[in-house]
């Protein structure tokens, strides 16, 4: 029975942890409150298996303790700890639900900066187009002078500079 309590006191800790751990969470999350998620999900797992390991083997004891009380004839209250398994157990099989939804939490903030890079990545796109068109009228304009240059030549040069910087 202590081997279930202590299982289930970590379990309570675990599941305590991935609810303090999403509810950190920045919208958009940073990197750091993704991984403490991703962590306390781990840890919930592994907590969750040992809680079900140790009332499954609570589960065969009791059921070791009533058959050999049969046996002798004798009769004995499991009910406390028979209970406290089966609640364990219980508890145990809310953690898939749970960390099903905080998996989605994170995959729906990882999916916020992969669209965030893509509009970066495509406001960059069009920044170097508008840059490489800037360079071109700007070559352009000087290939054009004339010795000695024109003044709408000069002109020329002094818009396609100043679109070229802007």
């Amino acid at each position: 029975n202590a081997t279930l309590t202590t299982a289930q006191s970590e379990l309570d800790a675990a599941q305590t942890a991935l609810a303090n751990a999403l509810s950190a969470m920045s919208d958009p999350a940073t990197p750091a409150q993704l991984l403490a998620v991703e962590t306390a999900q781990t840890t919930l797992l592994g907590k969750a298996a040992a809680a079900t390991t140790a009332a499954n083997a609570v589960n065969a004891a009791v059921t070791e303790a009533n058959e050999a009380a049969t046996a002798a004839g004798e009769t004995i209250n499991t009910s406390a700890i028979g209970a406290a398994a089966a609640a364990a157990l219980t508890d145990a099989g809310t953690v898939a639900a749970a960390t099903t939804a905080s998996e989605a939490a994170t995959d729906a903030e990882v999916a916020k900066w992969v669209a965030q890079t893509n509009t970066a990545n495509a406001t960059l796109t069009t920044a170097q187009s508008e840059l490489d068109a800037a360079q071109t009228a700007l070559a352009n304009a000087l290939s054009a002078m004339s010795d000695p240059a024109t003044p709408a030549q000069l002109l020329a040069v002094e818009t396609a500079l100043t679109v070229l910087t802007a």
